[in-house]
């Protein structure tokens, strides 16, 4: 069986360096021949420090963060769990209330 490579997702919301409110909605668009989306958030841009890690079905979910900057992205799963490349990376700013 020839496995198609999973593309990486485009990220959709919030646009890049974009300023909110806590929580904050993230959207990518859906990957052919995904079922899952691994949905990482994190205070540096390498991943190093996580504050959110989600696997799950939809391509949309919220987060409930403190003020600050966070930098994100998403990767598709397969059924056989091969997971795709990641998205590019974008920032969000959360304000402080």
């Amino acid at each position: 069986v020839s496995m198609d490579q999973l593309a990486a997702p485009a990220l959709v919301s919030p646009p890049h360096k974009e300023y909110g409110n806590s929580p904050v909605a993230l959207e990518w668009t859906p990957v052919e021949n995904a079922v899952q989306y691994k949905v990482v958030v994190a205070t540096d841009s390498a991943f190093v420090t996580k504050v959110a890690k989600e696997t799950l079905a939809f391509t949309t979910t919220s987060v409930a963060l403190p003020a600050g900057k966070y930098f994100w992205r998403v990767r598709a799963i397969d059924a056989y769990g091969a997971k795709g490349p990641w998205s590019e990376v974008r920032i969000f700013k959360i304000l402080a209330e």
